[in-house]
């Protein structure tokens, strides 16, 4: 066998299951020819036909030219504002003094546009000079809300809610939309788990994790239950807006699933315009934000010698090796620098939409292609989608709405973050191939152990051995009817069907590795393969009854009733298996020994009723109330149904008469609001409330080994909802004709009946612990965003801030005390407590040994660390460790900003957070570990000692030392950050200049994601990652240089 050969993925193609593979396949197909079909046989038309063909005739004979200036309201002539002859491809852009002159038929409509105003319509009729005036686009109280079955106008929402509208961001290069939310909500906290493809999706928590369980929101995509993998699989094009109610005044109509806070993501529907055909696409260069910085070779061998107080690498050796005398022996591998590296990433979508009001559609597909910046790494994601809207009768419309996305995703046999581990753990001296093109794979020159602790798991040659792939599909069908049978009155029952498939093949096959002989060093001769499925299928039925009306003017009151009935159902199948002949032969039947086979089916079912009620008087005193009951079958017969219930108010000062000089004051809107709700949980494991036997269990009786059943997990039937109840009080202000918005939120977030894992005693065996209801979480804190916009002459301008700040705590807790490794579960401490001891500094002078008690079992050594007695006792022992931090984080908050002027554009947007701990202790900072790791570099450049170093702030070097791999205060540091998390720079070209290529817009752009970050964190590690985990196991988060192109046509 080779050295260099890769055993990866067979040509065999892909291992999707055929038949699910080639529904979604022609659904795919039918989503790219339905636009096409339709305007092949043409669309149905609006009015009489013979009507429009004489109009299109006498049109034609009256061709006139339109000439006139365009201008603000101060009078301000505005320059490259686009004007278009609605429905065609004509246009024109004004000059530098507002004027334009274009060719247009009587009773044709010109459009008038540009970035920061509002657009406007005119009708052309004889007259042939105009002078068009438009109106600044500034924050409005008119706009529409989504909320949770419905929308209002943003003036009429009392509870706290927060939207972000796509139409800026749909052009920003991202792999991942969710990772877009981060900083833009106050109260939304989005964290990038890494930068793997097709793993990297951001951590969404909203107003801080409540739970010791899933904390995630309930997602809910075009009205039905969807995950977050669904929303981040979702293409920026695809969606028009996003609404995220946070407090349960706004949430309890999602009831049991909405304790965490509600996503509400609307997609782009259809619309009765001419066609349009939009294309985007970019292209990006993906690099790690921080890799880890070891030191040289040289420097590693004396450090080897100081912590094992031998040499074991003799000075001459040392020498020879610092200025650059390498052998096979003594290399210089900068580990990190040759598992990773810069890599590609590309995106293409094309989006379709028109149609009259009988018939329309809105349509996208995409493709995307991202190789990772960890060799071995990639994915590609195809996604579709395909709403249309019919208008059967005057009062009846149908809508079918179909998308989907196929992903797959690609990593070697041993997972990125076990490579990521051996590569903070491979020694620089060994190299990455030796002289001879054989794998780095051995250290003869490293000193002490038998030969196996000699072998080096090179981490660049487990980039390239074996496969893991997965194939990740998801279809979702859905269908509507919406009857209006009078004024006011709206029905609506929808059916979501959606199957969402996962297929995983994992191949490890035989491989020998020798270093300087033929004798194997690393080697594997069982090639093995295992594959997987997991299936789930969601069945969604809702019904709606809506009704909306006005009384004497002043009553404005809508009301809503609806059920909703939700199924799920999920199979499991795994199968494996070792020594196949051939490692081309990757199929399981040709596996002839150790197979394992498993499988698990589960079902879940949610039935639910719910009600709203909205009251307006004289569009000053705001009221609403909401009812849901949820019935699910996680719970036991007498718990099975939960009733969370909502009130809120708002009262709008600004409609007061004795407010009327607030105008004058520049005060636009004056808005009070308040709320109370509450919401519930139910995700816990679909039959926490069973108990569970084992039939294949095994005693011993009599001397025999009979079977049997025994109980492996213990139910409980008082198993309760968790309850989340919210009081918000919240301020909408308006200044400056609104060209300034500010929102003001003050949260308090109860959560009792937590549902938590109570461990078992010992005597009970190998039992699964069971679900009780144990704890209650508080989350206090506030919240404000603020959005600025404006418009100076030609120059459009735009700004938004917001703040959070949340404080947890466990209220409540009805068991012991849980410690789970450098954590702790205590009352009266926030969820995710650091626990362990105070770093008192190093024993620096035998004096201070004599001084200071110690942890060390072995006595205490100057350059030691030294932890605090904190009970007084002259010990240091587990009696000595408290809280020292939390892993939770108290302060984030977000800056955008952004200019245009004459089509060129410049965005931004800053991210951060305040108050985060991080506990850095890992692979790469163990000191003295008998040599079997590598060092970062502060072990050089800032460890003590007594001659060369003596005011060094870590540990000396000390062999087996026990003090680092103590949890303590020493490795818990400030990861707080500010991040440049997205920056760019874009030019839309004036239509004059495209119209000749019948494109009816183009834009070109740069931009950066994750380009600088400013922390005091040390720069081995990113300060933006889930710190709950190990620190550098994680997959490197990526900064990106993006370039791109948008045209539509």
């Amino acid at each position: 066998m080779k050295e260099t050969q890769r055993w990866n993925r067979p040509d065999t193609g892909s291992c999707w299951p055929t038949k699910r593979l080639h529904i979604i396949r022609i659904t795919a197909l039918l989503v790219l020819a339905l636009p096409l079909k339709i305007f092949a046989h043409g669309l149905p038309p609006v009015g009489d036909p013979a009507a429009a063909i004489t109009n299109h005739f006498f049109n034609a004979e009256m061709d006139l030219t339109v000439k006139g200036t365009v201008k603000n309201k101060s009078g301000a002539p505005l320059a490259n504002v686009n004007i278009t002859v609605k429905e065609t491809n004509k246009g024109v852009t004004t000059d530098q003094n507002g004027n334009f002159s274009i060719a247009a038929d009587p009773g044709q409509v010109l459009v008038f546009s540009s970035v920061g105003f509002k657009s406007q319509e005119v009708k052309v009729t004889n007259e042939t000079t105009l002078e068009i005036i438009l109106e600044e686009d500034v924050n409005t109280m008119d706009d529409v809300v989504v909320i949770g079955y419905g929308a209002q106008k943003r003036v009429n929402v009392t509870g706290s809610v927060a939207t972000v509208n796509f139409k800026d961001l749909e052009n920003i290069p991202q792999a991942n939309t969710l990772n877009i939310l981060s900083g833009r909500m106050a109260g939304v906290s989005a964290v990038q788990p890494g930068g793997q493809p097709g793993s990297d999706e951001s951590s969404i928590l909203i107003r801080g994790a409540g739970t010791l369980n899933d904390a995630s929101p309930l997602v809910i995509i075009d009205g039905a239950m969807a995950t977050t993998r669904d929303l981040g699989n979702l293409t920026p094009q695809e969606i028009e807006s996003i609404s995220v109610l946070k407090d349960a005044s706004s949430a309890a109509i999602y009831g049991s699933r909405g304790a965490n806070g509600v996503i509400l993501v609307s997609t782009k529907q259809p619309s009765n315009k001419k066609l349009r055909i939009a294309y985007n696409f970019f292209y990006g260069r993906q690099s790690a934000t921080y890799l880890p910085k070891f030191v040289e070779s040289w420097q590693w061998m004396t450090l080897n010698n100081i912590a094992t107080r031998a040499t074991n690498y003799a000075p001459r050796v040392i020498e020879d090796v610092r200025n650059g005398i390498l052998t096979d022996s003594f290399s210089n591998t900068q580990w990190f620098d040759q598992v990773f590296r810069d890599a590609p990433m590309s995106n293409h979508s094309v989006s379709v939409s028109g149609g009259t009001s009988a018939l329309s559609f809105q349509g996208n597909v995409g493709y995307l292609e991202q190789q990772g910046i960890m060799y071995g790494t990639s994915a590609r994601r195809y996604t579709y989608r395909m709403n249309v809207r019919a208008a059967i009768a005057p009062i009846l419309t149908a809508g079918f709405n179909t998308w989907g996305y196929i992903q797959k995703r690609m990593e070697p046999a041993t997972a990125p973050n076990a490579i990521m581990n051996y590569t903070n753990m491979a020694l620089p001296i060994t190299p990455v191939h030796y002289s001879s093109g054989k794998w780095g794979v051995y250290h003869p020159a490293h000193p002490g152990g038998n030969d196996p602790a000699r072998i080096v798991n090179n981490p660049l040659l487990f980039t390239e051995i074996g496969r893991n792939d997965v194939d990740d599909s998801k279809l979702n069908l859905q269908s509507y009817l919406e009857l209006k049978p009078l004024r006011g009155l709206t029905a609506r029952t929808m059916v979501t069907y959606g199957v969402n498939n996962m297929y995983g093949e994992d191949f490890m096959p035989t491989y020998s590795y020798s270093a300087f002989d033929d004798k194997p060093v690393l080697f594997n001769n069982r090639a093995n393969l295992q594959n997987r499925e997991d299936n789930i299928e969601q069945l969604q039925m809702q019904t709606t009854v809506n009704y909306t009306t006005k009384l004497a003017k002043v009553h404005e009151l809508s009301a809503l009733l609806g059920y909703e009935y939700n199924q799920y159902n999920g199979r499991y199948f795994l199968a494996s298996g070792y020594d196949l002949p051939d490692n081309d032969l990757q199929v399981l039947d040709r596996a002839v020994s150790d197979y394992n086979i498993g499988g698990s089916k589960q079902q879940w079912r949610l039935q639910s009723w719910f009600g709203r009620v909205n009251y307006a008087f004289a569009k000053k005193y705001l009221l609403e109330a909401n009812l849901r009951i949820d019935g699910s079958s996680r719970f036991s017969a007498g718990n099975k149904y939960g009733v969370f219930p909502s009130f809120s108010a708002g009262w709008v000062l600004t409609e007061e008469k004795f407010m009327e000089g607030l105008q004058d004051a520049g005060i636009n809107l004056l808005k009070l609001r308040g709320g109370w709700g509450r919401v519930g949980n139910d995700r816990i494991g679909n039959y926490s409330s069973e108990q569970y036997l084992d039939l294949n269990s095994r005693y011993g009786i009599g001397g025999q080994i009979l079977a049997g059943a025994a109980i492996t997990a213990f139910g409980n039937n008082n198993l309760q909802w968790e309850s989340t109840s919210t009081t918000n009080i919240g301020l909408d202000l308006g200044l400056m004709k609104n060209r300034l918005f500010i929102n003001i939120d003050v949260f308090k977030r109860l959560t009792d009946n937590i549902l938590y894992n109570l461990p078992v005693p010992p005597s009970f065996g190998s039992v699964t612990p069971s679900v009780q209801n144990v704890a209650s979480v508080s989350n206090k804190g506030w919240e404000l965003s603020a959005t600025y916009k404006t418009v100076v002459g030609n120059v459009q301008i735009n700004a938004g801030l917001n703040v959070s700040y949340v404080k947890n705590r466990v209220e409540n807790l009805n068991t012991r005390e849980a410690i789970n490794g450098k954590f702790i579960l205590r009352e009266g401490e926030p969820i995710n407590s650091f626990f362990g001891y105070v770093y008192d500094g190093l024993f620096r002078d035998s004096a201070e040994l004599q001084m200071y008690p110690w942890y060390s079992v072995s006595g205490p050594k100057i350059g030691a660390m030294r932890f605090r007695d904190i009970n007084k006792d002259g010990l240091i022992n587990e009696a000595d460790r408290t809280i020292l931090g939390s892993a939770n984080t108290p302060f984030t908050y977000g800056l955008t900003g952004g200019i245009a002027w004459k089509g060129v554009d410049f965005s931004f947007l800053l991210q951060g957070v305040e108050g985060k701990d991080m506990y850095i202790y890992d692979n790469g900072n163990r000191p003295g570990n008998a040599g079997n790791s590598n060092y970062w570099k502060e072990w050089w450049t800032n460890r003590y000692d007594p001659v060369e170093n003596p005011n060094g702030q870590w540990p000396a070097m000390i062999r087996n030392s026990s003090e680092p791999a103590a949890t303590s205060s020493f490795w818990l540091h400030d990861a707080s950050y500010l991040r440049i998390k997205n920056i760019e720079l874009g030019y839309s070209f004036p239509i004059t200049l495209i119209k000749k290529a019948k494109l009816s817009s183009a834009r070109i752009y740069v931009s950066g994601q994750n380009l600088f970050t400013f922390s005091s964190l040390i720069k081995q590690l990113d300060p933006e990652r889930d710190n709950t985990t190990i620190v550098n196991t994680s997959y490197p988060q990526t900064k990106i240089i993006t370039f791109g192109l948008n045209v539509s046509l």
